[in-house]
């Protein structure tokens, strides 16, 4: 199995890069760079520290992330010690004591297995799906509403079409999500948004975006987000995505023909007191140290309110694709907005900076 450290000390020389230059350009310390390429985790405070500082050590290398993440974690699997029960022998048991046990056991087995495949559906109003119980796995009927789920090989999502319904099944979720659908099986990749035709017909039925998938266990499943095509509007899909007069420092990041969500990833270079609001929900603020990380997302609109612009260092992630927010052409004291604005018939996200 490969070695993450080897990895990134061997892409680190490749590019004929010191640590010390490293760590100027990632705002990461070098004993922490020098922690990482040495695979001694015991150097960092806790774990999300050593995830967030591998995400971005190795992004900042070109490598690739979801897998240098993945040989973090099964370093530590390796690493965990035998629980000391397998050593202690069993103790003996008397028989009619564990035949009343067993039989305890197998009763209340029963009765919960019954209870399981005979009560009624659930309505999950949160995501506006109904909730039924297959062979197999899960049924997940959707709506207009957007469906988020962790998905397991099994499940099926029931999809309303023309007066009738379509069942895609879960066929695997390892590495890639792969959907058995009625026109042959379909994959997903981690971090990619794709538009599905589910029926033939040359045309999307449905979007589906996925944020989270193991390479090493399928058990795991998939996160996954899934949009009726319908769901997509073509006119303004919501007020706060508006023609908006861009104005002051503000800059347009790419365009695009519709709106989708998107990812924030901020990292702190040294203290910084932030507060944000993600779309319309409540606004959240709190102290960050040099180090820390923060993940905020949004379907719409991302408000920041930072007491030092060259503390944060701010990465967008949208459509599997990363990009580099530079806010230091603003005030020291940075208020600004990540979001969605139409222009005609075509979207833009943009950071515009706020009075």
């Amino acid at each position: 199995m490969d070695s993450f450290g080897q990895l990134l000390r061997e892409a680190r020389e490749r590019k004929n890069l010191s640590i010390e230059k490293a760590s100027d350009e990632t705002s990461i310390s070098p004993q922490y760079i020098t922690a990482l390429e040495a695979e001694n985790t015991g150097a960092f405070p806790g774990e999300p520290y050593v995830v967030g500082f591998l995400r971005n050590y190795a992004d900042y290398l070109g490598l690739d992330t979801a897998y240098m993440i993945s040989l973090l974690r099964a370093k530590r699997i390796q690493e965990e010690p035998t629980p000391t029960q397998l050593f202690v022998p069993p103790r003996p048991a008397y028989l009619i004591p564990l035949i009343v046990l067993l039989a305890v056991v197998f009763a209340g087995g029963i009765a919960f297995l019954l209870w399981y495949l005979l009560k009624p559906p659930k309505e999950d109003a949160a995501r506006g799906i109904t909730i039924t119980n297959i062979t197999g796995g899960t049924s997940y009927s959707l709506t207009t509403e957007s469906f988020n789920k962790r998905l397991y090989a099994g499940d099926a999502l029931i999809v309303p079409h023309s007066g009738s319904e379509l069942t895609i099944t879960v066929a695997g979720t390892l590495s890639s999500l792969a959907l058995q659908t009625p026109v042959g099986t379909q994959f997903v990749e981690l971090g990619e948004e794709r538009e599905l035709d589910i029926d033939g017909n040359a045309g999307a039925e449905l979007i589906v975006f996925v944020s989270d998938i193991s390479r090493t266990d399928a058990a795991r499943g998939a996160e996954v987000r899934v949009m009726l095509k319908t769901e997509i509007p073509t006119e303004q899909p919501d007020e706060i995505i508006t023609d908006t007069v861009l104005r002051g420092n503000s800059f347009v990041v790419f365009n695009e023909t519709r709106a989708y969500p998107f990812v924030v990833n901020i990292s702190f270079r040294a203290s910084c007191l932030l507060r944000y609001q993600s779309d319309r929900g409540e606004k959240i603020e709190d102290y960050y140290a040099s180090g820390n990380l923060l993940t905020v997302q949004a379907n719409n609109a991302i408000r920041l309110w930072i007491s030092n612009n060259s503390a944060v260092k701010l990465q967008l992630i949208a459509d599997g694709r990363t990009y580099d927010l530079d806010i230091t052409r603003f005030g020291r004291v940075a208020v600004c907005d990540v979001l969605w604005t139409r222009e005609g018939a075509d979207f833009r996200i943009a950071v515009m900076e706020l009075d």
